[in-house]
């Protein structure tokens, strides 16, 4: 019960959220064969909304009212005052149990580019500080870096933030499983295109071949028309849509009786490959589309204690998605009672010991609801 209670209105992300938040994403991957997920969000059951306290929306409007005194230090170039409201936008989204707020991090970033490029080298370093603090290892910030110095001529620093930006850019949570699917798509693309040049080779050593084996089975047109026709039935697939691929397929068939086992052995490999690049580029559209869905990227942000401007909109989307998973009504149980809204949390985890009445961890948050009122 003290546990519960302790974590009240404050505080970072609970264990136990993240793996409620790890779970959801596993199960929004896989609900409904992937894509039924998806449509459920506009063809399913209403899309509810998450309430927020009047306290909570007060401190959200706090948190931009700080915000417009930091751009207004920053326009007036008042260091000591926008270091003053960085500290009391950590301090308040740390009551609500974030750490992190991307989107101001991405406007401090922009505001810093914006000076370095007006030649105004001092304030946009400082204005990269804020943005470091507001939301620390972004990628953004340190090719923000990499700009600013580049501005400053300092060459060698803005490459070497350019590499941290990268290196920060392949350990980022909200893109690791984009850059994923980025090296997958460019490994195909890679395949693809050597099993082109394989084929250009292989004319390119036995078209002679070809063209007279052509040849002879015209051998009764004119000399002429036989070396029209052949010419035309070796290029005629380029005048279709994306001629070049159906010409290197084409033109591997009519290799076939010319190569040797190991030659035909790639070529069916090549085939296969072609064949199946179409349904791999599919699956990896829908594993990206669920990615980036907002109740996907919402989970990720609350995992990594992010706070920007949709997500409490993103989240409110869950129930509808995932309507009868508990795991999706305890997490929000937890949200609320982590933002202090013990009222809502009371009825979500009401929810999770109707359907589960042993689920220890709902109990006790219950029973720490009763003992603060």
């Amino acid at each position: 019960m003290s546990r519960s209670a302790g974590e009240s209105g404050a505080g970072p992300l609970s264990t136990r959220t993240r793996v409620a938040v790890a779970t959801l994403a596993l199960a929004l991957a896989g609900a409904a064969g992937g894509g039924r997920a998806l449509r459920a969000e506009t063809s399913g059951p209403p899309v509810s909304s998450f309430e927020l306290s009047r306290s909570v929306s007060q401190t959200l409007l706090h948190l931009q009212e700080i915000w417009l005194q930091w751009i207004s230090a920053f326009n007036q170039e008042d260091r000591h005052t926008a270091a003053t409201q960085v500290a009391e936008l950590r301090t308040a989204v740390r009551r609500l149990g974030f750490s992190r707020l991307p989107e101001l991090s991405l406007g401090a970033t922009v505001r810093a580019i914006s000076a370095a490029r007006q030649g105004d080298l001092k304030r946009a370093e400082w204005a990269l500080e804020d943005a470091e603090a507001l939301d620390p290892g972004r990628p953004e910030t340190a090719f923000g870096s990499a700009l600013v110095a580049w501005e400053g001529k300092h060459y060698l620093r803005a490459a070497s933030m350019q590499l941290v930006g990268y290196a920060r850019l392949l350990t980022f949570a909200a893109v690791e499983g984009l850059v994923l699917e980025d090296l997958i798509l460019a490994a195909l693309a890679v395949a693809l295109l050597a099993g082109g040049l394989f084929v250009v080779v292989q004319l390119a050593t036995k078209g002679s071949r070809l063209y007279f084996a052509i040849g002879s089975h015209l051998s009764m047109l004119p000399t002429a028309a036989c070396h029209a026709l052949t010419i035309a039935l070796l290029v005629w697939p380029l005048l279709l849509p994306t001629g070049l691929v159906w010409a290197l397929l084409y033109w591997s068939v009519l290799l076939w009786g010319f190569g040797s086992i190991s030659e035909r052995l790639v070529t069916i490999l090549l085939w296969v490959l072609l064949g199946a690049a179409p349904l791999a580029i599919a699956q990896q559209h829908q594993r990206i589309a669920e990615q980036l869905a907002p109740p996907a990227r919402a989970l990720e942000a609350l995992s990594e204690g992010r706070l920007y401007g949709a997500l409490f909109t993103d989240l409110g989307v869950l129930p509808a998605m995932l309507p009868n998973s508990i795991t999706v009504r305890q997490m929000l149980g937890d949200l609320h009672r982590l933002l202090g809204q013990w009222d809502e949390a009371r009825i979500y985890y009401g929810q999770v010991v109707e359907k589960e009445p042993n689920n220890v961890d709902a109990l006790i948050d219950l029973g720490a609801y009763h003992f603060l009122r």
